[in-house]
């Protein structure tokens, strides 16, 4: 029993040291971040898994070093991520604008729209996370860490893209809300005093 279990664990590090879309960094810098003890798996030509010591999270593979970045983009998978996210990031903004027209027909104040959409939009995203939390915790080792086969878990993958898109929708709602406040807060431009009405124009 013990030689098949180490058989069949020697068959899983094999596969995974195999796999060419999966890369190991001792650390490695994504954007403006750096990260430790990673591990990063290709998803598509625009995303890729990335495992670090304290979690998992979608990145961005036009965000990775050089020479990955190159081997792994593809910029037509890329530009049609970009496509679809603007896409959405549109139907977000129209339907605040429909709901916000919906609220001042309603007589609710504009202050009160955004705290409680905002609220709710919070909310959504932490239950989000708490799915993803869940769905990690049976690839968390004693230590702390992620197994490998965190990365290729597919129902873990869509929660996480899940996620990013509540986190996104979260962004739009609170950067429209920022803007409201401040509209709301900027002080009327003065009104032109009237010419005397029995002014005479020579």
């Amino acid at each position: 029993m013990r030689a098949m279990l180490l058989a069949l664990a020697l068959f899983v590090a094999t596969a995974f040291a195999e796999n060419p879309d999966i890369r190991r960094f001792s650390e490695i810098n994504v954007g403006t971040n750096t990260y430790r003890n990673v591990a990063l798996k290709k998803c598509n030509g625009a995303e890729a898994i990335l495992r670090f010591e304290s979690g998992l999270m979608l990145v961005k593979i036009a965000d990775l070093p050089e020479p990955l970045r190159s081997e792994w983009l593809d910029s037509t998978a890329a530009a049609a991520c970009e496509n679809k996210n603007a896409e959405h990031a549109k139907a977000i903004l129209a339907t605040i604008e429909a709901h916000q027209k919906d609220a001042q027909k309603n007589g609710t104040s504009l202050a009160e729209f955004y705290r409680r959409n905002v609220s709710d939009n919070k909310a959504l995203l932490q239950m989000q996370s708490q799915k993803t939390q869940a769905l990690l915790r049976p690839h968390t080792l004693a230590a702390g860490s992620l197994d490998d086969q965190s990365l290729t878990d597919a129902a873990l993958e869509d929660s996480l893209t899940a996620e990013q898109q509540r986190r996104e929708d979260l962004k739009l709602w609170q950067s429209r809300a920022s803007a409201f406040s401040v509209a709301a807060t900027r002080p009327a431009a003065p009104s032109r005093p009237k010419a005397p009405s029995n002014l005479r124009i020579q």
